[in-house]
């Protein structure tokens, strides 16, 4: 269990009363945990956790400290023993990178009765405690040094004390100053820190005994070499300039292999476990260097194989000066020898399988510690430590850091991290491969930008490079290490090298783990039996996953890295890599829903769509399978553009589908007009009705011309074309278009069948866009009735009807049958799609404009400024932008705001993507400039407005009425009270003829 602690400081020496709540940060804390760590949150507050949830409830508490506003302390690291005497406080504050000399100075001026609390610098500020600043090599690289010590230093000289390492500059001058070297003595250190801290205020009642674990001197993070007595043996391996992102995993692996006293049941012996390439080896490097200090022995084994573990054997020995004739022999008097002299340190690296080191394994005791790093996770004698991929922002600094380190000119790619964020991106952020472009930058002095460029063009080729001088292979090599192993793995089932093939092709993250056994019959063999049977794919899931990181598995879910997919799809000949893409586009194909319209099947369309745009894109040669991805393809588009409306990803896949049903044309050129019809639906929702137009027509040819047309088929392509000219303005053609569907579906399938619905449901908006009111209104409602009568769950053309016919009787003025219809079209929309999906937001965005003609101005304002903030972050349509904007805009002049209003309906007037859509807005933004005052504005926006209603719409269109009666307001403003009586009756005459 978990618990957070108070200290009330009331109650003297005594452990205040403890406070249990239940919160997410304390979540994932296992009830077995048999030791706990006490984590500082804020004053007089910690979190107490079993060491073992550490990893787990980091974020949690990181959370916590973020939303208090505290100062952050290092996950694992206590402010002073609890339940002793508190003493006279400090604080001590350091950057990450001198955690170790802020811990050695905390332990010396514990131990000299000061209670001590450790911070990040970020937070200190100087208030009642007494500061401790440590400025080592890790505060020395802060830019805002500099402005953050003189402020400090100007509110509270007298209570900061500044300790520098290894006569680091400071970027201001200082008079008191303590100066810490690595070759002190450890007496004359402890000196020098006691005695200042004793000068600088008032001293502590007792001295407390000094720590041995914490108060070894020199720290271990220093520059220098451990002290001559110390075998510091790691084969060579330096400190990598630029480690970043790793200090929860070290402060972990400190933990667990150094801990003491309330820690004793730790492990001794601890597994860094993740896939090739993602830096455990480094990880383990720059523990044994961090760490040096507290071992007399620090010793590296190549564990890679067994030639490499007698090599590194053999050296060691040499070293210690043991003698012995075989390698099992060695390895006992080796760890003997090491014991005898003290604590040690052991690093197996590049470990495969437990059961290769069980000859040779050294007993770990406190202080005698084993560190593994391998792929397998599959480890009982060392307990597992993950380390994953860098996050973006560490990804980012690994890159300019190393470009850096080799930089004598100071070219910018260094501090170019817009460029670099792009190239860790395209190599989904894994160490190793980051560091292979870095190289590549800093060797050919190119911009990261080309860099970049190049990976899109030959990525594979760019990681076959030749890698840094101080590792042993590149990113492919790594790769092509783990599949060799793969293949000669005795536990691994006949397939599991070709379902790694198969995964390659897909989307990297989020595959059904169901996936394959669902659908075992479009798989090739092997793949095909392992798919079959149950047991066999577990397992080499297992041996993928588990013993060589190749895949990451997740509930009901599976993920590979980014690179491992282009390696598997690199290291196949043309017709293996032919074979495998068919394969992938048959299994999707397969899997995805026949009917991307019923919202049944909308959840596995979600789950299968980024795997059916992966195998898509990879069957861009035609001979691949064309059937099944033309089909895919069309699908996917139709799903893409009518249910997520993204439609540029849409219009991708259907342009690759018309394509590939083009191919066979001849002798199938219905497929050709079912691919032109959705491309023309795509195109009509991504704005391009010209393009829409054409390709409608298209497949009208194609129709008209078969001699056994499927009826169903004509009536879908006559719809869209009757969008595509409604929205070019062409109202005519549009309702001609729709009528020769309403004849075709009649005739086929009866007058009152559920198909006819929809199509006069179009019919209908076309009749509203013509300015027919009522017409429009009558139509509207015999297209519900029919849905009504039908039955069945609502769809979204049912929705869209319900809202048009809602946005009708509004502007007819009938308020309260308004309010009826939108109240419905939510509920459908509620049952279809999530509260954040596209058409959700534009039923809420029609409720928005309903309210406030019923008075309801504030929620209308809500709702409008939802739906535009939501437009602007997730879906930056400009059709959709600036109709929310627009009735935004409405809304405030309804409630008086014209400043705000006019605002809104210029960038409404921006985003208007057709010229005779900015009447509305134009009429909006001339209505806030008159009552702003701004008449010459005013005026000149509104007749703008009257030219397009008059040139482009229809005659006595009803939204040319509001901007005949602005303009008669300002004509009686501007005193021409006969030219305002005229724009008046004629705005009357508007409003009778269209609600005809």
């Amino acid at each position: 269990m978990g618990a957070i602690v108070t200290n009330d400081q009331s109650g003297g020496s005594r452990l205040g009363r403890l406070r249990i709540r239940i919160a997410a940060a304390v979540a994932a804390i296992g009830a077995a945990a048999s030791a706990f760590a006490a984590i500082a949150l804020e004053d007089q507050l910690w979190l107490l956790v079993p060491l073992a949830s550490l990893a787990a409830v980091s974020a949690a508490v990181e959370g916590y400290r973020r939303q208090m506003g505290q100062r952050s302390l290092p996950m694992g690291e206590s402010s002073g023993p609890m339940g002793e005497s508190s003493g006279i406080g400090l604080v001590i504050a350091f950057v990450d990178r001198d955690r170790l000399w802020a811990e050695w100075v905390g332990a010396t001026l514990r131990a000299a009765g000061f209670s001590i609390e450790l911070i990040d610098w970020r937070y200190l500020k100087i208030g009642r405690s007494r500061c401790v600043l440590i400025a080592g090599h890790g505060f020395a690289t802060v830019p805002t040094a500099g402005e953050k010590l003189a402020g400090l230093s100007a509110r509270g000289r007298k209570r900061l004390l500044v300790v520098t390492v290894d006569d680091c500059p400071l970027p201001i001058e200082l008079k008191e100053v303590v100066k810490l070297h690595s070759d002190m003595r450890a007496e004359a250190a402890r000196d020098a820190v006691t005695g200042a801290a004793l000068d600088h205020g008032p001293r502590p009642a007792a001295r407390r005994a000094a720590s041995a674990d914490t108060a070894v001197f020199p720290p271990a993070d220093t520059a220098v070499f451990p002290p001559d007595d110390v075998l510091f043996h790691l084969g060579g391996r330096e400190r990598r300039r630029g480690f970043t992102d790793r200090d929860l995993q070290l402060r972990i692996l400190r933990t667990r292999l150094m801990g003491s006293g309330a820690d004793a049941m730790m492990s001794r012996a601890c597994v860094l476990q993740g896939m090739g390439g993602v830096g455990k080896t480094q990880l383990a490097v720059e523990y044994a260097w961090r760490y040096r200090a507290y071992y007399r022995t620090v010793a590296w084994i190549d564990a890679a194989d067994t030639a490499s573990v007698d090599r590194s054997l053999e050296a060691l020995a040499g070293e210690l000066g043991v003698e012995a004739a075989d390698s099992r022999h060695r390895a006992r008097h080796v760890w003997e020898t090491m014991s005898s002299r003290g604590d040690w340190l052991v690093v197996f690296d590049n470990a495969e399988h437990e059961q290769d080191l069980a000859a040779i394994w050294p007993e770990p005791r406190p202080r005698r510690n084993v560190l593994v790093t391998s792929r397998s996770a599959h480890w009982t004698r060392a307990e597992p430590i993950d380390v994953p991929l860098l996050d973006p922002e560490h990804s980012i600094d690994l890159l300019c850091a190393c470009v850096k380190s080799g930089d004598q000119d100071g070219r910018p790619e260094g501090r170019d991290r817009e460029g670099a964020a792009r190239v860790a991106h395209a190599l989904d952020h894994l160490p190793l491969a980051l560091i292979q472009a870095a190289a590549y930058v800093r060797h050919t002095r190119c911009t990261w930008l080309e860099y970049n460029d190049l990976l899109a063009e030959r990525l594979a080729e760019m990681m076959k490079m030749k890698p840094p001088e101080d590792y042993p292979g590149n990113a492919a090599t790594t790769w092509a290490i783990s599949v060799e192993r793969l293949r000669d793995h005795p536990e691994s089932p006949p397939g599991t090298e070709h379902l790694l093939y198969l995964f390659s092709f897909l989307a990297p993250d989020d595959i059904p783990r169901a996936l394959v056994p669902a659908h075992p019959d479009v798989l090739p063999m092997p793949l095909r039996g392992l798919a079959e049977d149950a047991d066999a794919y577990n397992r080499a899931i297992g041996v993928l996953s588990a013993d060589y990181s190749l895949i990451t598995v997740k509930p009901e879910r599976l993920s590979l890295h980014r690179l491992v997919q282009t390696f598997g799809r690199d290291s196949l000949d043309p017709e293996d890599r032919s074979a495998w893409t068919r394969a992938a586009v048959r299994l999707v194909d397969q899997a995805f829903p026949a009917d991307v319209t019923d919202p049944a099947n909308w959840p596995e369309c979600a789950r299968l769509m980024s795997h059916a745009i992966a195998v898509a894109r990879h069957s861009g040669d035609a001979a691949v399978a064309p059937p099944e991805a033309a089909g895919l393809c069309q699908r996917t588009a139709e799903y893409l553009g009518a249910i997520r409306a993204r439609n540029e990803a849409a219009l991708d896949l259907i342009e690759k589908a018309v394509a590939l049903r083009e191919r066979l044309a001849e002798s199938a050129p219905a497929p050709v007009a079912e691919s032109l019809t959705t491309q023309a639906q795509i195109l009509c929702d991504a704005g391009q009705y010209e393009a829409a137009e054409r390709s409608a027509r298209r497949a009208l040819g194609i129709w008209e011309g078969l001699p056994d047309t499927d009826a169903d088929s004509l009536v879908a392509a006559l719809c869209v074309l009757g969008g595509a000219l409604v929205e070019q303005g062409r109202f005519d053609g549009a309702a001609n278009a729709y009528e020769r569907a309403l004849e075709t579906q009649s005739r086929v399938h009866g007058p009152e069948d559920r198909g006819m619905a929809p199509i006069l449901a179009l019919l209908a908006y076309v009749q509203f866009r013509m300015s027919t009111l009522r017409t429009a209104r009558d139509t509207f409602q015999r297209s519900l009735d029919i849905w009504e009568a039908a039955g069945g769950p609502p769809s979204p053309a049912r929705v869209q009807a319900t809202r048009r016919l809602g946005r009708v009787l509004g502007i007819l003025g009938e308020i309260e049958a308004a309010r009826a219809c939108v109240d419905e079209a939510e509920q459908m929309a509620a049952e279809l799609w999530d509260e954040d999906a596209v058409e959700t937001m534009r039923t809420a965005e029609m409720k928005g404009e309903i309210l406030a003609l019923a008075g309801e101005v504030a929620e209308a304002e809500r709702l409008h400024r939802r739906s535009v903030e939501y437009y602007r972050t997730r879906y930056p349509e400009p059709s959709l932008h600036y109709d929310a904007l627009g009735h935004l805009a409405q809304t405030l002049i309804r409630a008086g705001r014209p400043d705000e209003a006019a605002e809104s309906a210029a960038q409404a007037v921006e985003l208007c993507p057709r010229v005779f859509y900015e009447a509305w807005v134009l009429c909006l933004l001339g209505t806030a400039q008159r009552m702003q005052g701004r008449l010459e504005e005013a005026a000149r926006s509104l007749e703008r407005a009257k030219s397009i209603y008059e040139e482009m719409w229809v005659a006595d269109h009803y939204g040319l009425a509001p901007v005949l009666r602005e303009l008669a307001a300002i004509r009686r403003e501007q005193g021409d009270a006969e030219e305002a009586e005229s724009l008046i009756e004629r705005a009357r005459d508007v409003e009778r003829r269209s609600r005809r």
